[in-house]
């Protein structure tokens, strides 16, 4: 159980920077509104994101089943972390000075920001696997990420 404290630690502080960076950016649009131009399909990923990351995090309580850890299984969840923070950094740079606003940078950083959103659908099925879940069958619940709890009336449509 010790090596489950040590990367639940190390994966829960890039989560903390990834959710950080991202209130730190909304933040940074309320307190100085005129400042940048905010983009409404923008803040819309922002909040996906947000939940994305949240859900994650929530969902590595699931780590606990996981009995025999290596070096490759903790390097992955670093790399999946690393992968939400790099995301949260796309959609909140540092500066935008060389952009009119966030829509223009937006557009510019389109493909690496849904390239790296693609990338974690892939590697969300192998974290499930490696929690122990075997892949998953085509499910609608799966592609909705499964956001919500087991009070969720979504049905189950399994593709056979």
């Amino acid at each position: 159980m010790d090596e489950l404290v040590h990367v639940r630690t190390i994966v829960g502080i890039i989560l903390g920077l990834s959710i950080t960076h991202i209130v730190q950016g909304i933040v940074k649009l309320i307190a100085h509104p005129t400042k940048t131009k905010v983009y409404g399909v923008h803040m819309l990923w922002v909040a996906f994101l947000f939940l994305l990351i949240t859900h994650f995090w929530w969902w590595e309580f699931s780590l606990r089943e996981i009995h025999e850890w290596s070096f490759l299984k903790y390097l992955f969840l670093i790399a999946y972390a690393a992968l939400l923070y790099a995301s949260a950094y796309l959609l909140f740079p540092n500066a935008l000075e060389e952009y009119t606003g966030f829509k223009d940078y937006y557009y510019s950083r389109k493909k690496w920001f849904f390239s790296a959103i693609a990338l974690t659908y892939v590697l969300d099925l192998i974290d499930t696997n490696l929690k122990g879940a075997g892949l998953p069958r085509f499910s609608c619940n799966r592609i909705l990420r499964k956001p919500c709890t087991s009070h969720c009336s979504l049905p189950d449509c399994h593709a056979n």
